[in-house]
């Protein structure tokens, strides 16, 4: 209820050329957009993009230590 488990257009702070990078973490790594794995070794995420104007880029991830986030 307390944690940030989802993102939408109006929670998700985008960068200065409209992109934006989400950040699933156990604990608040003290960036925008982080959500919240609520201490779950493992989950399914779900990407929706409803009446997109145009094609959408291929979505890219990564896994990183914790102590690297912000870099």
């Amino acid at each position: 209820m307390n944690r940030p488990v989802s993102r939408n257009r109006a929670t998700t702070t985008l960068e200065a050329d409209g992109s934006f990078r989400m950040v699933v973490a156990h604990a608040d790594p003290g960036i925008p957009n982080w959500i919240d794995t609520e201490g779950r070794a493992s989950g399914t995420l779900f990407f929706r993009f409803f009446l997109a104007e145009g094609d959408i880029d291929p979505l890219g991830t990564e896994v990183v230590p914790f102590a690297e986030i912000g870099i």
